[in-house]
């Protein structure tokens, strides 16, 4: 395997993992518990993981698992692609609830706790 197919799944895995991370969280306190029942997603550009289709629906595996839990927890999602320096800033403004497809670089580093805006 080559550094950077190492690479990619490291980000692949650490991606998993936050939004693992996320969605237990999550849906161990409903949203009901936060006085809402709809959230609203921002999510960068980062295939697999997440991406717009060629019809600007938002797809991938963090934004699939999302969908699945929002199904089974009740929850409305309002999908939000951002640019990643705008996804922090709206995360931290409470403009956005949620960030998924998440990756791990050089220049970007971030903890668990940065993918909540609550």
């Amino acid at each position: 395997m080559n550094s950077s197919s190492r690479y990619r799944l490291d980000s692949v895995v650490l991606t998993l993992t936050i939004l693992t991370l996320i969605v237990f969280v999550m849906s161990t306190r409903p949203l009901a518990a936060w006085g809402q029942t709809e959230l609203t997603v921002g999510y960068e550009e980062n295939p697999p993981i997440a991406f717009s289709t060629t019809t600007g629906k938002p797809a991938g595996i963090s934004v699939d698992l999302l969908v699945h839990v929002a199904r089974q927890q009740g929850w409305s999602l309002q999908w939000d692609p951002c640019k990643w320096d705008r996804c922090l800033e709206d995360l931290a403004s409470g403009k956005i609830d949620l960030l998924v497809g998440m990756g791990q670089t050089q220049s970007v580093k971030h903890s668990t706790a940065s993918a909540l805006s609550r």
